[in-house]
């Protein structure tokens, strides 16, 4: 049975802001929830801190920014967890980088004095195909350390009250990338995934 991304209401309608604000340039943000039997909800998200930086095919994040939100939902809601985190890519790459996996296993088996969580999720955040279309498409991917090669996630989120379980959508939207997929600037396997930050262990 695949593992569930849920993105609770206010959370899709966030992320598609960001996306509009950041018109095409990558930007990452960090989940905060809880896990239930299979599903990740997302109840809380880190945007963007003002010293992350953002560009086309590249993006970085604020560590301290990251980690002092982190801190605070914690005194707020001492049962929150430290989900993942979606980074924005340009709609020419609709897949996680080998940059991407490589921060994925450094997050799961490092061994610094930052939080190594048992099971990740990562995940991209890409424009929809049609030019002016609302929304966009997130395609996440479940990590742990018994599964460190990922596996297809299913995605459900609450907007506008209405739950949303756009599976359809997706595979078909990914099928339209993937037949033009010969154009895909293969650079961006050696940027940087935003979603990487220093999650310090003494803000327990």
């Amino acid at each position: 049975m695949k593992k569930t991304l849920f993105l609770q209401d206010g959370i899709y309608a966030e992320i598609v802001r960001l996306a509009g604000e950041f018109k095409g340039l990558e930007f990452a943000i960090t989940l905060f929830g809880s896990i239930r039997n299979e599903r990740f909800e997302v109840t809380h998200f880190a945007p963007p801190g003002s010293a992350s930086e953002h560009a086309h095919g590249r993006c970085t994040n604020d560590h301290e920014f990251e980690s002092d939100f982190f801190s605070r939902l914690r005194k707020e809601v001492p049962s929150i967890q430290y989900l993942g985190d979606l980074h924005a890519h340009p709609p020419s790459y609709p897949r996680l980088s080998g940059t991407d996996y490589a921060t994925v296993r450094r997050t799961l088996f490092g061994t610094d004095d930052t939080l190594h969580p048992e099971e990740y999720v990562a995940g991209i955040i890409l424009p929809l195909r049609r030019a002016g279309e609302p929304g966009v498409a997130i395609v996440p991917t479940y990590f742990s350390k018994q599964n460190p090669r990922g596996s297809e996630m299913e995605l459900e989120y609450v907007h506008a009250s209405v739950c949303t379980k756009p599976e359809r959508a997706r595979r078909l939207f990914l099928a339209a990338y993937s037949r033009g997929r010969r154009g895909i600037d293969r650079r961006h396997d050696h940027r940087y995934l935003g979603a990487y930050w220093r999650r310090l262990t003494h803000a327990d």
